[in-house]
């Protein structure tokens, strides 16, 4: 006996947990740094130096590095930065993790605030969360066919997304931005971000293109007598050829930009003047294409001269829907809290990280989460002249195809594509978010195929009893494939014997039996 089979590659998380942990330091300013009046902004950085794997666990050591913008009474325009960095380390339980494993780790900043102690001294304190998982390719042989004689064997198609490529990428971004001749050199940055706008992947033969977008912006004390604060903004963008043997523009990607780490630094231009920005970016995506196969699942056998009993296994498959993609506009306006000075001019909305989770509504699923904004802007204060709002702007997107009593999982890519403010007065502003979407749903399933067969002769007995012809009436609606399993008649002889069009009977249908 001899099977044919098809194989069917699929990614699989082993083994994971998610771990929750605060950082906190008290931070001294150095005697070159002028006193703290108020704190504006605070940005963090988290960065995995080491993550080892254990029994049952592993063991996490990483960094924060930390930026924080605040207001001084010292100069003409009153503000200074400071920045540094914690180390941690973590221990996290992960039951049935190896110390042999590839363990994977995803980082985030929860939430992350600093706070005055006095004119000389800070604390920040950041919430982090860390996925530790072990993913694994999972290649199942699936029966299809069993090459026997006097077999009759069931197939059903099987629609399924075949795992094709799974790696791991890490690709530098680096452009030069040269700052326009309006805008004086740069003495002193005292601000900076770097935010991913755009993100398109399209695989083609043996390559996979990334085109990419992101905005830059810089807040820097200006090369001049007036001691001036000057603000840039700008967008840059560039395309990766990414060579990938084996895809092409039939497959379907999973490809979300994970950055690892970015950094603006300025350089001297041609005049030696300080008017150079090399903005960089470094993402570590993890590459995953996809193809949509049918394959013929053995579902059922059974025998003409001998008793057959089919042995079944499980398969568990995937099938990658289609991508869902979706922009969805948020709005909101803000009041300025009285306790803030009336706003004269927005300089810049720095966005954080976007906070998204599953919630499932009546056999209905949403994404729904929050953009946190921080909103610096000038006013006419002259003991205040900068301050910072901090707002979030919720959305909720309804994931389409969800059917009831179907197991999803799904991959979530969102963007902030474009962030605006509008002045509305002194003391109120409207915030306009253009959100970007991509979802790509996976439906999970199991599904019985026959494994290997149990053969043995038809007791005696039986086969005397067996009429050699029979006329068979329908009771219901009935496939012939039972009805030629009860008798052990094959099913080429029942159509070839009654000329039947379709393998389904109708009630009251004769059909004669001839073995």
């Amino acid at each position: 006996m001899e099977k044919i089979t098809s194989n069917l590659h699929r990614e699989e998380i082993k083994c994971g947990d998610r771990l929750q942990f605060v950082v906190e330091e008290d931070k001294n300013i150095s005697d070159q740094s002028p006193d703290i009046i108020k704190i504006l902004m605070e940005e963090g950085e988290v960065s995995i130096e080491e993550a080892r794997p254990i029994k049952d666990g592993a063991e996490l050591r990483g960094k924060l590095k930390y930026y924080v913008l605040y207001l001084t009474n010292e100069g003409e325009q009153k503000l200074n930065k400071i920045s540094g960095e914690i180390s941690w380390e973590e221990k996290v339980r992960v039951e049935g993790m190896e110390p042999t494993d590839l363990i994977g780790v995803e980082k985030s900043i929860e939430d992350i605030k600093c706070s005055c102690i006095n004119s000389r001294k800070m604390n920040i304190k950041a919430l982090l969360c860390l996925e530790v998982q072990v993913k694994e390719i999972r290649d199942e042989e699936i029966i299809t066919a069993i090459e026997q004689e006097q077999l009759e064997q069931r197939q059903v198609p099987l629609l399924c997304s075949n795992l094709v490529l799974q790696r791991r990428e890490s690709l530098r971004m680096k452009e030069e931005i040269e700052l326009p001749d309006k805008f004086p050199a740069i003495e002193q940055l005292l601000w900076k971000s770097m935010t991913l706008n755009r993100w398109e992947v399209k695989p083609l033969e043996d390559r996979i293109v990334i085109q990419w977008e992101c905005s830059v912006f810089i807040l820097y004390k200006a090369l001049s007598e007036q001691e001036e604060i000057k603000s840039y903004e700008t967008k840059i963008k560039n395309s990766i050829n990414l060579e990938c043997e084996g895809s092409h523009s039939g497959m379907t990607d999973c490809i979300i930009p994970k950055i690892k780490n970015w950094g603006i630094q300025v350089k001297e231009d041609r005049d030696g003047e300080d008017r150079i920005l090399e903005a960089e970016m470094n993402f570590e995506p993890e590459i995953k294409l996809y193809e949509e196969v049918n394959i013929p699942v053995l579902t059922d056998v059974y025998g003409i001269q001998e008793e057959i009993t089919p042995v079944f296994r499980p398969a568990v498959y995937g099938l990658l829907r289609e991508k869902q993609q979706s922009r969805l506009k948020l709005n909101k306006n803000l009041r300025i809290p009285a306790s803030f000075p009336p706003i004269l001019q927005i300089c810049h909305i720095h966005t954080g990280n976007i906070c998204w989770e599953i919630s499932e509504q009546k056999e209905e699923n949403f994404v729904e989460g929050t953009v946190p904004l921080y909103i610096l802007y000038m006013s006419e204060k002259e003991e205040e002249p900068f301050a910072c709002l901090k707002e979030e702007l919720s959305f909720q997107y309804k994931i389409e195809d969800k059917k009831e009593g179907e197991e999803l999982s799904y991959e979530i890519c969102a963007l902030v594509q474009e962030v605006k403010a509008t002045i509305l007065d002194q003391e109120e502003m409207e915030i306009k978010c253009s959100l970007y979407l991509e979802v790509w749903p996976m439906e999970e399933g199991r599904r019985e195929y026959v494994e290997g067969i149990e053969r043995k002769e038809l007791p005696a007995q039986k086969r005397n009893k067996m009429p050699g012809m029979v006329v068979y009436r329908a009771t219901e609606e009935e496939n012939i494939w039972e009805i030629g399993k009860r008798y052990y008649v094959s099913l080429e002889s029942i159509r070839s014997v009654n000329q039947l069009e379709s393998d389904i009977l109708c009630h009251g249908e004769k059909i004669l039996l001839i073995r």
